[in-house]
């Protein structure tokens, strides 16, 4: 529990060496091969691996998590880490269909992916697939796109986006990416969409936006080594909000705490449009 003499000490630490958590780190795409590792896999106790095809990662395990890591996959390990939190599970069955399910082995514990998607804070790592050939059709693949991006978001994030709009004519090709217009809690952003091949698969990304409760993750994490298992954050500034514009160097505040009456009030200040922020306590 924090005392009067331990906050300074706190303070001092994460001032030095702040956290900077960030959806673009370095990160190397899954290759054809490895794309059967993307999506959420999950244990029966709840413990999960999430591999993205941008090559992020994020992990739960008893002890340990991690969110918007890297993933690195070979034939025998899958590795998942960020900073100083690294977790190397050894691949004792790789995933393969089972009943309908996708199914692997990780350390001996067998995974199940219930759905084909694998979401990052703000972005969508999950292939989608539109066809089309004509403008006529095109149009239609626009609205195909739009329609499996709010569906993934309510699946993922939870809540409707308040507006989406993707533009009628694009062409379908690999490496090919359009930009939609986008809107949540009346914050405008930008959805990126990322064609994967020439067929219509698609990922895609939000510019701009700021989930609050990644953050809040963020801060429990680093405060809970001196609040304890009960640490709490809240970063609104108003009830029910979850999300806050992703703008370099806006800077904002979070409340930590025991869940009792000791508090370190927490500066974020955000290093650019893809999420990225700093955290420093300032009391």
């Amino acid at each position: 529990m924090f005392n009067r003499l331990a906050i300074p000490a706190l303070i001092t630490t994460l001032a030095v060496a702040p956290v900077v958590v960030s959806c673009s780190s370095n990160k190397v795409p899954l290759s054809t091969q490895q794309q059967m590792y993307a999506g959420k896999w999950v244990a029966s106790d709840g413990t999960f691996v999430n591999i993205y095809l941008d090559g992020g990662g994020d992990f739960k395990t008893s002890n340990s998590e991690v969110t918007g890591g890297t993933a690195t996959i070979t034939d025998k390990t899958l590795k998942i880490g960020l900073g100083p939190i690294k977790k190397e599970f050894k691949i004792t069955q790789p995933p393969q269909e089972q009943n309908g399910k996708f199914t692997m082995q990780l350390d001996g514990i067998t995974y199940t992916n219930n759905q084909s998607s694998a979401t990052n804070p703000v972005s969508s790592s999950s292939v989608s697939e539109v066809k089309s050939t004509t403008t006529e059709e095109k149009s239609q693949a626009a609205k195909e796109i739009e329609s499996k991006i709010i569906q993934s978001w309510g699946q993922n994030f939870g809540g409707q986006l308040d507006s989406l709009n993707c533009p009628s004519e694009f062409e379908i090709k690999a490496d090919n990416s359009i930009n939609c217009q986008a809107s949540v809690e009346n914050i405008p952003f930008q959805m990126k969409v990322n064609f994967q091949d020439n067929e219509g698969s698609f990922n895609w990304e939000a510019k701009g936006l700021l989930v609050l409760a990644k953050v809040e993750d963020k801060v429990v994490e680093v405060f809970r080594q001196s609040y304890g298992a009960k640490t709490q954050a809240d970063c609104s500034t108003s009830r029910n909000q979850k999300y806050r514009p992703s703008i370099a160097q806006d800077t904002f505040e979070c409340k930590a705490s025991d869940g009792g009456q000791n508090t370190t009030t927490v500066k974020i200040t955000v290093q650019d449009d893809e999420g990225s922020f700093q955290l420093s306590p300032i009391s």
